[in-house]
This record gives structure tokens, sequence and C-alpha cells, in this order.
């Protein structure tokens, strides 16, 4: 971790995600629980947030 202590944060248990694949294509997947978390944590990253 690159930062001590803990951070406020919201985080949903259930996110629906839309992107594109390797071949360009739109694509939608709904995720839950521990790995909606990661994707959440990861998006933040992207948009510049550290927490």
């Amino acid at each position: 971790m690159s930062l001590d202590g803990t951070r406020r944060t919201t985080r949903y248990r259930n996110i629906e995600v839309e992107y594109r694949n390797a071949a360009w294509k739109k694509r939608r997947e709904r995720y839950s629980g521990w790995i909606a978390q990661i994707i959440q944590h990861e998006m933040d990253h992207l948009d510049g947030v550290i927490i």
C-alpha cells in the first residue's frame, strides 16, 4: 500500500460495467462482491483518485 491509514469511500456491492474489448466491441457485464470492489478501486485510479 502506498498510503497509511484508511480513507472513507463508497463501494457498491453490485455494479454494471460497460467497456470495449480487444476487438473494440462494446461489452457490458455485471459484477458483485469482492471483484466489484476491486473494479471500483481500479476505476478510481483511472480517474486520478488515490485512496
